[in-house]
C-alpha cells in the first residue's frame, strides 16, 4: 500500500509498505524532475507510478510511489509544481 501526501507547503511525504513500513520525507524545494509513468498493463487498469528525484551529496536519491490511480499521481505532480 502507498500513500503520498503533500504537508503544509514544505514537506512531501511518502509512506510504503504493507508488513514493513517505510516513511520518506522530502523538502518539496529540492524535488527534482517530477512526473508518472505507465507501462502498458499500468494503464490498462488506469494506475500510475509517481517519480520524483532529491539531490543530495551522495549521488542523490529517487523517491517512487507506485500503483496509484492515475488521476491522484497526475493529481500528486501538479500539486507539487504548482
Amino acid at each position: 500500500q502507498v500513500r503520498a501526501q503533500v504537508r503544509t507547503e514544505t514537506r512531501l511525504l511518502l509512506r510504503n509498505g504493507g508488513l514493513e513500513r517505510r516513511l520518506t520525507v522530502a523538502p518539496r524545494r529540492r524535488l527534482q524532475r517530477r512526473g508518472t509513468v505507465q507501462s502498458p498493463l499500468a494503464r490498462r487498469a488506469d494506475l500510475a507510478t509517481f517519480r520524483a528525484d532529491v539531490p543530495s551529496g551522495g549521488g542523490g536519491g529517487h523517491l517512487r510511489a507506485a500503483h496509484l490511480a492515475a488521476a491522484d499521481a497526475a493529481r500528486l505532480v501538479a500539486l507539487l509544481r504548482g
